[in-house]
């Protein structure tokens, strides 16, 4: 289940409250939404699938199918994505995940030609981190296109 956090208005501090958004994920890490849909989200699920929620709903096919590349579990698997400045005109995003050696991979993918709600297999490997106690947790790309990993 992938839930938001939301504060109820008051004039005094109110608790924060989980209100459920979809059910039907394993293990989602990151959910971020997709440039220029409202309605759409992409959600890295740590044992190497990205999902699409089009209308609170998941779709039953993956967006993307990282599990035969990726090693899940812990502190590893997919463990960030983010979309690119430009995602709307080029489609390109990233996920960092761990890879089967142990290494933490950023790797940059694009949606399928002919195929919107699919990605293609990864276009650029970046190096692996040199992170070797804690693994990052998420992938962001600033506005200047720069990679960043948390």
């Amino acid at each position: 289940m992938l839930s938001a956090v939301t504060r109820r208005p008051a004039a005094a501090p109110a608790p924060l409250t989980a209100v459920p958004v979809v059910t039907g994920l394993d293990r989602p890490l990151v959910m971020v939404p997709w440039p220029g849909r409202p309605d759409t989200f992409l959600v890295a699920e740590q044992a190497g699938l990205v999902r699409l929620i089009v209308d609170d709903r998941v779709r039953p096919e993956p967006f993307l199918d990282l599990r035969d590349q990726i090693a899940a579990g812990g502190e590893r698997g997919l463990l960030g994505l983010a979309t690119a400045p430009d995602f709307p005109s080029s489609g390109r995003f990233y996920v960092c995940s761990t890879n089967r050696s142990g290494d933490t991979v950023v790797a940059r993918f694009r949606i399928a030609s002919g195929e919107p709600l699919r990605a293609e297999r990864p276009t650029v490997k970046v190096k692996p981190s040199i992170c070797a106690i804690t693994r990052p947790g998420a992938a962001a790309v600033s506005p200047g296109g720069r990679r960043r990993l948390c």
